[in-house]
């Protein structure tokens, strides 16, 4: 049995190293459509599934236009306290509170051609 490293243990290159050559090692979740409660309990369930997993990294892929802050503000602390390295890869879009988790991810990939959007926060308080 091969120990699990340590997810702060990585290096850049290290994560470049499995995200080109070795992806068949790696575990996946999709971040896709509306970033929402729906959307926190389908990635909450995978990661509970995943973390007795064998494999040495997961890939987050994003094609999301955002949705609720505090959805992926949660979805963001969970990356956090998640033990693999994380590789974020924006395969179309990557838009408003789907941004927060991607920048919580280890390492950060964009495809030729992808929408990225960060803006400021806006509350409408009743």
């Amino acid at each position: 049995m091969v120990k699990q490293k340590n997810r702060e243990s990585y290096t850049k290159k290290q994560l470049l190293d499995i995200y080109y050559n070795k992806k068949e090692l790696c575990s996946h979740i999709w971040i896709e459509n509306k970033v929402d409660v729906k959307m926190f309990q389908a990635v909450h369930a995978r990661l509970l599934e995943l973390s007795s997993d064998p494999s040495i990294a997961t890939i987050v892929h994003f094609n999301s236009l955002g949705g609720s802050l505090n959805t992926g503000i949660s979805i963001s602390n969970l990356f956090k306290g998640y033990a693999k390295p994380l590789i974020g890869v924006v395969e179309i879009n990557c838009m408003s509170a789907a941004t927060g988790p991607f920048l919580n991810c280890d390492l950060r990939i964009f495809k030729p051609y992808v929408f990225f959007l960060i803006h400021q926060a806006s509350y409408c308080l009743p």
